[in-house]
């Protein structure tokens, strides 16, 4: 079959009028309208059925937006069972029965509106119920009510409305949530930072912009915000000085890290960590003047540190004295640094005089401790200690300092320190005829304490036939 045989497919008006544009479509009705009578009914009759459809388009939708949702109802019946609870008592504080029931509670209520189960407009002007309450209470109830905030934003739309919210009383606590909003949820670094920087009062406050410059490279930054921080910041500065430290240490800048050894020394930072590299940094620098100071304050960290039990708190010390300091260096140090101790602590003084083997400088101190109108108990047990160490080459004085512990002891009359005293008179016996083999002297000594004490209430004759 030749090519002119072959029949071309049938040219469809319809097909036509879809491939014009709306312009050609303007132009071809107003043509006809035109030039044939009949097509003005026409149009106007298709016109009223459009424009009806539209109008009862638009009435179901309207409709709809005001037909209530069931769950909307069920969100604020839930919210007023939740104030129902927290208005029985007028105390600032939850019971813990009333924080679980609220927990729970607010629970279901989260779960409401994450599930996308009620309309926008009620989970806003739950918000809005919620932010009445927050603002009228300083409780635990306002943590939850901020925890449920936090809980059930998931869109942009949400978090704005909160921050909107927020600002409304915005005291340091509104100011840090919308900080958090802006860096973790929206994540609008923009607005984070000119929040953040107008809202600086903590040594953790200003933590947080030196970290947030430091992971994004900006290094300068960084320090600056550090400097500032450790000048103004209030509350703990360490991590803002281990910065600072580590930096001008890695950049080698001598000036600077004695800047911050000093700064650190005026406001008594008390971080064992950083103060024994400064100390290591400044002996090695032969800086004794800022040695000695660290020293002390590395002392008192220690000191203050919580650790369990006192005397590995201060042999810990001891031995990291000795890893540090030569025979030179301590010599510089010792005299100033051993009255310091001295003054602030007395069990860990005898403790270190012995590690130092300052015997005499110990009996000294034992026996003028028996001079004092209070002396703790952890003190006397540590006395006691010492005295028997240190008998076989003070026989002579820690005889003495028993006969005064028997003088104390035996006028308080109660029964544990009857019980004392008759351990203390044995101990003096056994110094008296084992070592300085003075029995004489014993039997002199007794007979006036009994007849010092013979008619004293709380006297123990029984417990003494034995002696």
């Amino acid at each position: 079959m030749s090519k002119d045989n072959q029949k071309k497919p049938k040219r469809s008006a319809k097909n036509e009028l879809r491939a014009l544009k709306k312009t050609d479509l303007y132009q071809l009705a107003i043509h006809l309208l035109e030039i044939t009578p009949e097509a003005n009914r026409v149009v106007s009759k298709w016109i009223n059925k459009k424009a009806k459809k539209a109008v009862l388009a638009e009435a179901r939708e309207v409709v709809e937006k005001e037909r209530i949702n069931p769950n909307d109802e069920l969100l604020m019946e839930y919210w007023d069972r939740v104030q129902s609870i927290r208005s029985v008592s007028n105390e600032p504080s939850l019971t813990p029965l009333q924080k679980q029931r609220i927990q729970q509670r607010m629970n279901i209520i989260s779960e409401l509106i994450k599930k996308k189960q009620v309309s926008t407009e009620a989970k806003f002007a739950f918000i809005d119920e919620m932010f009445s309450e927050y603002r009228q209470t300083k409780s635990e109830f306002g943590d939850i009510l901020i925890d449920t905030l936090f809980n059930i934003c998931k869109k942009d739309d949400d978090w704005e409305y909160l921050i909107k919210k927020l600002e409304e009383k915005a005291g340091r606590k509104e100011n840090r949530l919308i900080m958090d909003i802006y860096r973790y949820h929206l994540k609008n670094t923009d607005q984070y930072l000119k929040k953040r920087v107008k809202h600086l009062y903590s040594g953790n406050d200003y933590w947080e912009l030196t970290t947030f410059y430091k992971r994004r490279k900006k290094v300068k930054t960084a320090v600056e915000t550090a400097e500032k921080g450790i000048a103004k910041g209030t509350g703990s500065l360490k991590e803002l000085y281990g910065f600072l430290f580590n930096h001008y240490f890695s950049t080698k800048d001598i000036t600077n890290l004695q800047r911050i050894s000093q700064a650190m020394i005026k406001q008594g930072s008390k971080e064992p960590e950083l103060l024994e590299r400064l100390f290591r940094h400044n002996s090695s620098q032969k800086d004794y003047a800022t040695a000695k100071d660290i020293l002390l304050l590395w002392y008192e960290s220690l000191r203050d540190g919580g650790h369990y039990d006192e005397y590995i708190r201060i042999k810990h010390y001891l031995k990291k004295m000795r890893e540090h300091l030569k025979k030179a260096d301590w010599k510089r140090i010792k005299p100033e640094f051993l009255e310091y101790v001295r003054q602030q602590n007395i069990s860990d003084y005898l403790t270190f005089c012995w590690e130092k083997g300052m015997k005499k400088e110990i009996v000294a101190i034992i026996l003028e401790t028996q001079q004092m109108k209070h002396t703790d108990a952890q003190l006397l047990r540590l006395c006691d200690e010492f005295a028997e160490k240190l008998q076989d080459e003070f026989p002579g004085e820690i005889v003495e300092y028993y006969w005064q512990r028997v003088y104390k002891t035996v006028t308080r009359g109660k029964p544990q320190t009857i019980a004392k005293c008759i351990g203390y008179l044995k101990k003096a016996k056994k110094i008296y005829a084992g070592i300085l083999k003075d029995e004489a002297a014993w039997e002199r000594r007794f007979e006036d304490f009994h007849n010092d004490f013979k008619n004293h209430p709380s006297f123990p004759h029984e417990e003494m036939k034995g002696l």
